[in-house]
């Protein structure tokens, strides 16, 4: 990438910095007693739990992944994934895309910490929307 291209990209990134850090859930995490971003994990899962695992795939994967927010409340973890696609109109198609890569990293923080995921959720940078998984 050359100079000018990571010169151009800065006022969106400002931009996305700004959004997250005028959130509610940054300010929730802030206040959370422990927290921690853009953690990076590692774990051996069967090839079936993932999704679009071709058929002549070995049984067993190593899942690679960053947690981008997780942060302590009462009775254990929250996790936030950061998207920063451009959203316009319904959320619903991008969360259904989105929610099983979260989902199996909340199973996984679970296993990593011995403690509950009680929520885990996506935050849309563009239009600065989180929608909290079911």
């Amino acid at each position: 990438m050359t100079a000018a291209v990571l010169r151009a990209s800065v006022p969106e990134a400002v931009q996305t910095v700004r959004a997250i850090t005028q959130s509610d859930v940054w300010r929730r995490a802030r206040a959370a007693p422990e927290r921690h971003v853009e953690v990076p994990f590692a774990v051996q899962v069967p090839t079936a739990e993932l999704r679009g695992a071709a058929p002549e795939a070995p049984p067993v994967t190593i899942l690679q992944g960053v947690v981008d927010l997780a942060y302590r409340v009462d009775g254990g973890w929250e996790l936030v994934d950061y998207k920063t696609d451009v959203v316009e109109g319904d959320l619903a198609p991008w969360v259904e895309h989105y929610a099983p890569q979260v989902r199996l990293y909340a199973r996984h923080w679970a296993a990593i910490t011995g403690e509950p995921v009680l929520r885990s959720g996506l935050f849309f940078t563009r239009p600065n929307h989180l929608v909290w998984l079911p």
